[in-house]
């Protein structure tokens, strides 16, 4: 508990147990609750490690658009030179 739990949530969930247990609750209910109490942290965990992975898949996504556009950029301008431009071999001028 002491790493799944808040320490706001931690702390109250300790002595609520420890004062249901000293006022007589057995063994059994007490672990059962403790059990149960990990159980909830565990998926409050869970859902924040799902929160992250779902902007992970996205910031992924992102980031493999913005490499297939600046690839297509860089293919179109190296693909499409003007026929005159200044390192083509064969430059068709009109006459003057």
């Amino acid at each position: 508990m002491e790493h799944l739990a808040s320490s706001y949530q931690r702390d109250a969930l300790i002595g609520d147990l420890f004062e249901e247990y000293q006022r007589g609750r057995s063994r059994l209910w007490y672990w059962r609750q403790a059990g149960l109490a990990m159980l909830y942290a565990l998926a409050r965990w869970a859902h924040r490690f799902s929160f992250l992975h779902r902007m992970t898949r996205r910031l992924v996504a992102i980031l493999v658009v913005a490499a297939l556009g600046v690839g297509t950029l860089t293919w179109a301008a190296t693909t499409y030179v003007p026929a005159c431009a200044p390192h083509a071999t064969a430059c068709h001028k009109a006459p003057h």
